[in-house]
């Protein structure tokens, strides 16, 4: 495999696993959100709620580089391309193969965003949950 391959493979590998990171922490959070008073939920939301703003401009990066991506191969036809190969036009090769790269990591950005999205919901579901129980128990 060459370098670049490497490069890319761990790069999303990273990518990856911090995602995995966060679906645990997930099924975590439900677990013990069973157990959990409104406060320590709502501490828990406040911090899903930092992490967003700490992450917005690189998932706003990534969706901008998904997009990028979008309107490249919609510009680009398999004819296209094969004539690029043919011709060896590596220059153009290169670039494409960059993009694709970059939507390959923006995707595994805006799939942990949507993780902490579900995290947050969740947390939420069972928060009102809780307070339901607590009115009808009171």
């Amino acid at each position: 495999m060459s370098d670049r391959i490497e490069a890319l493979k761990a790069k999303v590998d990273k990518q990856l696993a911090a995602a995995g990171a966060r679906l645990e922490e997930v099924k975590a959070d439900i677990e013990a959100a069973a157990d959990a008073t409104g406060d320590k939920l709502e501490e828990k939301g406040e911090q899903l709620k930092a992490r967003f703003e700490a992450d917005k401009a690189k998932v706003a990066e990534a969706r901008a580089n998904a997009e990028e991506w979008l309107q490249s191969k919609k510009q680009e036809s398999e004819d296209a391309i094969a004539q690029w190969k043919h011709d060896r036009e590596v220059e153009k090769l290169e670039k494409r193969a960059d993009k694709a790269e970059d939507n390959a990591a923006a995707s595994v950005i805006i799939a942990a965003a949507a993780i902490d999205d579900a995290q947050f919901a969740i947390l939420e579901a069972i928060g009102a949950r809780l307070l339901a129980e607590d009115a009808t128990e009171a």
